[in-house]
């Protein structure tokens, strides 16, 4: 099995052995911030662990397989972020290219400023920061370069790449 990464990394085919890689991925890249993007003005109300692990949980269930960790093992941080909402989500570390290690949601509910930024592995395992957009009902990606070492001076860039 396959996953093409072309729309994100480039002219790039990642060969995987798992199922559970692939939905991990499928659920980082498309499930989790479509959900966001589809409940956004309720999202920071009802995000929590149990919630992100019942969401891949579901998806697992419909595969007839396990969830390969456990929802003690996921985190999620509610912040004031200088008058924005940033909801961090951390992912336990996959060291697999291409998993998101961190979700960062950030809400300006009085602007209708709603935007998903993600922290994962490239191919040279670098962690780099991406936009995920919501662009007319489908996903879009952005690569704003390496995240910084720190997890502070990693809100700290969101922050501003979401100002």
């Amino acid at each position: 099995m396959s996953v093409d990464v072309k729309k994100n990394y480039g002219e790039v085919n990642v060969e995987v052995n798992s199922t559970d890689y692939k939905l991990i991925y499928d659920f980082q890249h498309d499930i989790l911030p479509n959900y966001f993007y589809n409940n956004k003005k309720s999202f920071a109300d009802n995000v929590d662990e149990y919630l992100v692990f019942n969401l891949i949980k579901e998806i697992f269930d419909k595969n007839n397989m396990i969830v390969p960790f456990r929802m003690d093992e996921l985190n999620v941080e509610i912040d004031d972020a200088d008058g924005n909402i940033m909801i961090r989500v951390d992912f336990p570390d996959f060291k697999a290219p291409l998993l998101v290690n961190r979700f960062y949601f950030m809400i300006n509910e009085e602007k209708g400023n709603y935007k998903c930024f993600t922290c994962e592995k490239n191919l040279d395992g670098e962690l780099m920061i991406f936009s995920v957009n919501d662009d007319e009902g489908h996903l879009t990606r952005f690569n704003y370069g390496n995240a910084p070492e720190s997890i502070d001076l990693e809100k700290q860039r969101i922050i501003e790449i979401f100002q």
